[in-house]
């Protein structure tokens, strides 16, 4: 399957040149690492999770539960008020919440 078909059907969502690799991964990567350091551990765990589980009601509990707790955390509130002041957040070391 080609780079465009992966596209159009939506199994990629971002297609480059070769020559543009590194510079369009540091951007992601940049982008990234903009998010709170717990939100981020905390999603990858939440995707692998959804890999290895089929999607029901007891799933979806779950998955709201760590949603809430994600977005009552401090870095949640940094993030927040940093976006409010039009500023880089300040993310508090992980386990210092």
């Amino acid at each position: 399957m080609s780079a465009a078909e992966a596209l159009r059907i939506g199994m990629a969502d971002l297609v480059v040149a070769d020559e543009a690799l590194e510079e369009e991964t540091a951007r992601l990567v940049d982008g990234l690492l903009m998010n709170a350091p717990a939100a981020l551990a905390e999603s990858k765990a939440s995707i692998g999770e959804n890999a290895r589980f089929p999607i029901d009601a007891a799933h979806r509990e779950l998955s709201l539960a760590a949603f809430v707790d994600g977005r009552s955390s401090v870095q949640a509130a940094e993030g927040t008020a940093a976006y409010l002041e039009k500023r880089p957040p300040n993310w508090a070391p992980e386990g210092t919440e």
